[in-house]
């Protein structure tokens, strides 16, 4: 069975970027060696790339050392992170404090799963249309600023059940509507990535990632 694809699409004022402190990707480690990890991290407050990057560190610093399934993998290192940047806004000064919004996501052949607290945006293209699994004005729940415990939502997506999807930054959904997100999600994989710059041309900095599941080849009758 062919593996689901994750594009990664990152945009600076209008120019797509090979790199960026909002994305990081990276291979499991130990009994989660066949996974890969992508994780999509923005800040609630003004731009704070150096936030990104340690947040984006930590994440793969935590899931390397967890030794338990996928799921409590990423769970724990959402909650990881949330506990070492509540500590560090504790603190400091109220006015100061910075949470984030974070987004997992593990792809394992034709299975993604995701794991979101904070502000996220997750489209999911299926039978029913596009819906939004994400919580795009989540401050409430942003890593770094919640309770001690960090609500964090988990979503398992499959080939069967998603024809596409986009994991973004939050300030899509002041850009787009759903009907704008649907002629992302079922054009063809280029054409998708070129609507997707155009929408975001603006922004001084956005990433998303783009998931697809190639059509399987039918076998040749004889």
């Amino acid at each position: 069975m062919a593996s689901a694809l994750v594009t990664p699409v990152l945009v600076s004022a209008g120019r797509l970027e090979t790199e960026s402190p909002n994305l990081c990707t990276f291979r499991g480690k130990g009994l989660l060696q066949q996974v890969t990890f992508y994780t999509l991290v923005e800040t609630t407050a003004q731009d704070n790339p150096d936030l990104c990057s340690w947040a984006a560190r930590r994440l793969r610093d935590l899931i390397g050392h967890s030794r338990g399934s996928l799921t409590s993998a990423l769970l724990q290192a959402v909650q990881g992170c949330h506990q070492e940047l509540l500590a560090a806004n504790q603190q400091g000064e109220p006015q100061d404090r910075v949470g984030l919004g974070i987004t997992c996501l593990a792809l394992r052949t034709d299975e993604v799963y995701l794991a979101t607290a904070g502000p996220s945006l997750v489209y999911v293209l299926d039978g029913q249309g596009v819906r939004n699994v994400g919580v795009a004005n989540a401050l409430e729940g942003a890593v770094g600023l919640a309770a001690s415990q960090l609500p964090v939502n988990l979503h398992r997506l499959t080939r069967g059940e998603a024809g596409a999807a986009l994991v973004a930054m939050s300030s899509l959904s002041s850009m787009v509507t759903l009907e704008g997100v649907k002629a992302v999600l079922t054009a063809a994989p280029q054409e998708a990535l070129t609507r997707l710059q155009l929408l975001v041309r603006q922004e001084p900095s956005f990433a998303a990632l783009l998931v697809t599941w190639p059509k399987e080849q039918q076998p040749r009758r004889a």
